[in-house]
């Protein structure tokens, strides 16, 4: 495990896959996210795979504005925090 990871771990920020997901603030203002951003900024995303790389999460987004981009879509931890869905 990287060091970065480990550091994430120990924050207890760590995700795995099935989590539910959206952009962070600093996911949104990426200019590499607009595919997300430009449709709803505040769209969910699910984690689908983790690989140990720089962007490791690869999150299936539930509207970008094309379909086909979502199985390339990897994402840093930074970029991403865990969906609060409220009304429960």
């Amino acid at each position: 495990m990287s060091l970065l990871g480990l550091r994430e771990l120990l924050r207890g920020m760590q995700v795995k896959i099935g989590d539910l997901v959206c952009l962070s603030e600093y996911g949104v203002s990426r200019g590499y996210n607009a595919f997300i951003t430009i449709n709803n900024p505040d769209q969910l995303g699910v984690i689908i795979k983790v690989k140990y790389q720089r962007y490791p999460y690869q999150v299936h987004w539930s509207n970008p504005v094309n379909r086909r981009v979502w199985a390339g879509n990897t994402h840093h931890r930074r970029e991403l925090k865990h969906a609060c869905i409220s009304g429960r």
